[in-house]
């Protein structure tokens, strides 16, 4: 683990395994956790000569936790200044939950620096509130549904869709050995 400075005071945590790995994966947590989530790809990926990369969100895990800073477009200027620090001619960005979500405002506002694939894990997005041009939002506390997934295959171009009957929000702890093997199969795409 080091830290990067993302801005002036604030620093965040980030943990790098198989540096001499020739692909490179990022992975974007969801709230309220942090890198530990991907344990599993960790522990499995870096054996198939990836190399994984991660980060505690700020305020999560051993990152600082600043007063300010905790909106979309913060957190994807927070990944950006990750990426552009480590050493890596391009990666494939994974998001889960509300890392997917800034995932996509990464790919948005940063026009996807240094990206080569991304991958959607449950992602909250496009957007988790219900208004009158998206009927798929939330009024009460619920996980990503599957309807979130068709929206954005239709808007993200040449979008693939990797559907787990028997899961929940966390397919790849839910599924894991048929999660693992569709996930190798896209990175070896």
């Amino acid at each position: 683990m080091y830290h990067v400075r993302v801005e002036p005071g604030v620093r965040v945590a980030v943990y790098d395994w198989n540096q001499q790995g020739k692909n490179a994966v990022f992975f974007i947590h969801g709230w309220p956790i942090d890198h530990n989530m991907f344990e599993y790809q960790f522990n499995i990926l870096p054996q198939n000569g990836y190399r994984c990369i991660s980060m505690d969100l700020r305020g999560f895990g051993k990152s600082d936790a600043p007063w300010t800073g905790y909106t979309y477009d913060r957190m994807a200027d927070d990944v950006y200044e990750v990426i552009k620090t480590l050493n890596v001619p391009r990666l494939t960005l994974v998001g889960f939950s509300m890392g997917g979500a800034i995932a996509i405002r990464y790919m948005a506002r940063h026009r996807g620096y240094k990206v080569s694939k991304l991958a959607l894990w449950s992602a909250a997005a496009p957007s988790f509130t219900r208004r009158p041009d998206y009927p798929y939002g939330m009024t009460a506390d619920q996980i990503c549904p599957f309807e979130f997934a068709l929206e954005m295959n239709q808007g993200i171009r040449n979008s693939q869709i990797y559907k787990f009957d028997k899961s929940g929000h966390g397919a790849f702890y839910d599924q894991m050995e048929k999660f693992t093997q569709e996930f190798s199969g896209f990175l070896r795409q």
